[in-house]
């Protein structure tokens, strides 16, 4: 799947929150938090990637999870 930003900081220290969007639309999307560099998050956001579920809190609308690989850019015929 990718990802799709929530939330972009300012600051270089904060958490950055995304929503993974998987290709399987029968998977909810997964929040991401990371603390990342702006730039490195936009690189991600175009990219196919893997991710993991860690948690799922009765009242979250969304499971949280964390970011495992990259598979490739998104388009390129090899991903």
């Amino acid at each position: 799947g990718s990802l799709e930003p929530m939330s972009l900081p300012a600051d270089s220290g904060e958490t950055v929150n995304a929503l993974f969007v998987s290709m399987d639309r029968r998977i909810p999307k997964i929040r991401i938090s990371t603390r990342q560099l702006q730039n490195d998050l936009e690189n991600l956001i175009n990219m196919r990637i893997v991710v993991a579920v860690d948690s799922w809190g009765r009242l979250s609308r969304y499971p949280s999870g964390h970011y495992v690989r990259s598979i490739g850019k998104i388009g390129d015929r090899e991903t």
